[in-house]
């Protein structure tokens, strides 16, 4: 089930309100109108650039810095100008 993308199942996008979705989600099949699917829809995804899981979780102390990929390549961090320029 992984390699299910939209391409391999489009998804049409001119839904009316009272349209009905079907979608499996953790093994169990769910009903949802439009409005149902745009909340869980919603609640799944991050609505702030601390909620994804490879960013800093505060913007605490991050003033004038700017949000770079670590040398890692695989998180990323807040730099100053000057450290941006030492790399």
């Amino acid at each position: 089930m992984s390699n299910v993308t939209s391409s391999t199942y489009p998804v049409q996008t001119t839904s009316k309100g009272g349209d009905q979705f079907t979608i499996v989600r953790n093994g169990q099949l769910m009903k949802l109108t439009r409005g149902g699917l745009d909340a869980l829809v919603a609640s799944l995804a991050p609505q702030t650039i601390v909620q994804l899981s490879d960013t800093p979780n505060s913007l605490v102390g991050q003033a004038g810095k700017v949000l770079v990929v670590n040398a890692s390549e695989d998180r990323f961090e807040f730099l100053t100008l000057a450290e941006l320029g030492a790399l």
